[in-house]
């Protein structure tokens, strides 16, 4: 007899049911339920580490130092930034010409406001990255999240 190269197909019916199909559902309120219970547990496993405050305290100061270096991408005569701080929790994207990001105290153009945008439209948009559509790099494809998840829209 002569064995067949072709992968043998699994028999999903012996297969156990996915106990945890109901977790797909991201916004169902048994998920988010989960969600909420496992976040508590982290939370106090977190903060119950004796290191937990002063490191927390040390990377909240230096995540909205008014001091930190914006930091961008060029393109066509500008640099592109996402800045977060005190004062703008969920961000600005904006931008600066490059001679004026040379200088100490760069005038930026703010593009979105997103604490803004999601004040006005009542959903917490994050900000994903964004992508300059070729030839022209003149327009751009954002990635904004409707709640700060993987899903982008």
């Amino acid at each position: 007899m002569t064995q067949s190269n072709a992968q043998a197909q699994p028999d999903l019916a012996d297969k156990a049911e996915d106990n945890f199909l109901w977790l797909e559902d991201r916004n169902g309120k048994e998920a988010l339920d989960w969600v909420h219970r496992q976040n508590a547990l982290t939370v106090a496993e977190l903060q119950g580490d004796p290191s937990y405050q002063a490191t927390f305290e040390t990377a909240l100061d230096l995540m909205t130092a008014e001091d930190n270096m914006p930091v961008g991408a060029a393109l066509a005569g500008y640099v592109y930034n996402f800045w977060q701080d005190k004062t703008n929790a969920l961000g600005l994207w904006r931008r600066t010409s490059v001679s004026s990001y040379k200088t100490d105290r760069p005038d930026w153009e703010t593009i979105i406001d997103f604490d803004q945008l999601s004040a006005k439209e009542g959903v917490k948009w994050v900000f994903g990255g964004a992508s300059r559509l070729y030839p022209d790099f003149d327009r751009c494809l954002l990635f904004m999240s409707p709640d700060g998840g993987d899903a982008s829209e």
